[in-house]
């Protein structure tokens, strides 16, 4: 794992004169930086790091139990370092107060730093850990992460490890929620503060959205017998946007396309359907894609679209088709398809390669991640899209590329954050990072366990979040 990149002003300070207590300085001049203030640790040993001061190199770390500083659990003296790893175990769910002092040649304390407060998170061991790879305080967007991890290669069916998580800026995990013997893929808040997702269960073939609690406690859960995936969401009136698989023979096979239904939670109820095979022609195929068979386990894998996201402004429902090379901006409630973006559209060959997670933003373009598969060579980027209804074109406002360029074959995200910034998610490589409009990365976590992938991330604001989730409130 790369290490992190600490990006934070160092500012000169003058040593206060007096032994005893020192004094206690503004927490942006000198103070603990990981873990976060209110934040997590996920590990019973874990690393406490701080900034630097200048003139000094000895200090002492001590952490308690209680916030009079009474309780010590743990006190380490280093020299020419800035972070220890605590000596003891910390039990899962206790509440630490830690705090760094500046200790002069002969021990004395010269500057006392501010307690900072953290709860021990413990993380099963079969659970991915994610690294804070890089960290610009001044540039990151303020909040929450939630994302999912899909175990692609469990030792056998029983092991197989499914989780969602939510970080904190520090890539600290301040909650997580296992679900046994299946796969969380889509994931978001809900404006009511629950959790909206998918969850396939390959033992029992199901492939359903659940509306629940932080707790788990379902509110609801998507029909028997049909198939939801990549995509649950709200949509026209409030109601549930599901992307569903459809299937139809063509010539001697059977092929698998998508669907969509618009269902309202509180009666389970299809107030509105729509059936690809209806609106694109089965000769348009990708010929390496056609020869596999589809994630529902029936028939060839034709379309694998991998998003709907609705646009109320344009009475648009955005259909990501990955194995088309396309966006489909289908009208509600006619169900026509009224502009296919890229091959076969607007923008023709080319525009998208396998692309993914299209987000309407505010001024009506599309930020979208684009895998880039039949590219060569391959490589991933995030690109904005101008539709011009008007005149009847597409253009390309913006690319973002890194230098040297990644791949992630499949799965992906590039969602707009409150400050402007994006996060990006490249899947198969297990990044997820954040960059400015000028494509500055400035945040990112990461893991080196190919096992697991990520399928998306979420910025959650921490309103948010239902009181009792957090470490604290």
């Amino acid at each position: 794992m790369r290490g992190v990149v600490w990006m934070a002003a160092v500012l000169v300070i003058l040593p206060a004169c007096g032994g005893g207590g020192g004094t206690v300085l503004d927490a942006l001049a000198f103070s603990i930086v990981s873990p976060a203030a209110d934040g997590a640790a996920n590990d019973a040993r874990p690393v406490i790091r701080w900034t630097t001061l200048p003139a000094f190199d000895r200090f002492r770390v001590s952490c308690f139990r209680d916030a009079a500083l009474t309780d010590l659990i743990d006190r380490v003296e280093v020299q020419g370092v800035t972070e220890i790893v605590v000596s003891v175990d910390l039990p899962d769910g206790t509440t630490i107060y830690a705090r760094v002092e500046v200790l002069d040649d002969m021990g004395e304390v010269v500057v006392t730093g501010p307690v900072r407060r953290f709860k021990v998170i413990l993380l099963p061991p079969d659970l991915p850990r994610f690294e804070l790879v890089r960290h610009d305080a001044r540039k990151t967007q303020r909040g929450y992460r939630l994302f999912n991890i899909t175990d692609r290669s469990p030792p056998t069916p029983a092991e197989r490890v499914s989780a969602l998580f939510l970080v904190n800026e520090m890539g600290e995990v301040v909650w997580f929620w296992r679900r046994p013997l299946g796969t969380f893929t889509d994931a978001r808040v809900l404006p009511n503060g629950n959790l909206l997702y998918i969850f396939i269960t390959p033992a029992a073939g199901t492939q359903k959205a659940y509306e629940s609690t932080w707790d788990g406690v379902e509110v609801w859960q998507s029909r028997d017998g049909v198939k939801v995936h990549h995509e649950v969401t709200p949509g026209p009136g409030g109601n549930y946007l599901c992307l569903t698989y459809t299937h139809r023979p063509v010539g001697a096979l059977l092929y698998e396309g998508d669907g969509l239904e618009l269902v309202d939670p509180a009666t389970n109820a299809v107030l509105w359907s729509w059936d690809i095979f209806d609106h694109v022609s089965t000769d348009e195929v990708d010929p390496i894609d056609i020869l596999v068979t589809g994630r529902s386990g029936m028939g060839q894998d034709w379309t694998h679209s991998n998003a709907a996201v609705w646009d109320p402004d344009r009475s648009l429902i955005w259909v990501s088709v990955r194995h088309l090379e396309r966006l489909l901006g289908v009208h509600y409630p006619s169900g026509d398809v009224r502009v296919v973006l890229g091959k076969g559209g607007l923008g023709g060959d080319g525009l998208l390669s396998h692309p993914h997670a299209p987000e309407v933003q505010e001024d009506g373009t599309l930020l979208v991640f684009d895998n880039g598969n039949r590219r060569d060579p391959p490589y991933s980027r995030v690109v904005q899209l101008h539709w011009d209804e008007a005149a009847n074109s597409v253009a390309e406002l913006i690319e973002y590329r890194e230098t040297p360029d990644y791949y992630a074959g499949a799965v992906g995200d590039a969602d707009r954050l409150p400050n402007g910034n994006i996060l990006v998610v490249a899947g198969t490589i297990r990044r997820i990072f954040e960059i400015t409009d000028t494509g500055e990365n400035v945040w990112e976590i990461a893991s080196t366990n190919e096992r697991f992938w990520v399928y998306r991330a979420e910025h959650v604001a921490p309103h948010e979040i239902p009181a009792g989730v957090l470490p604290f409130d």
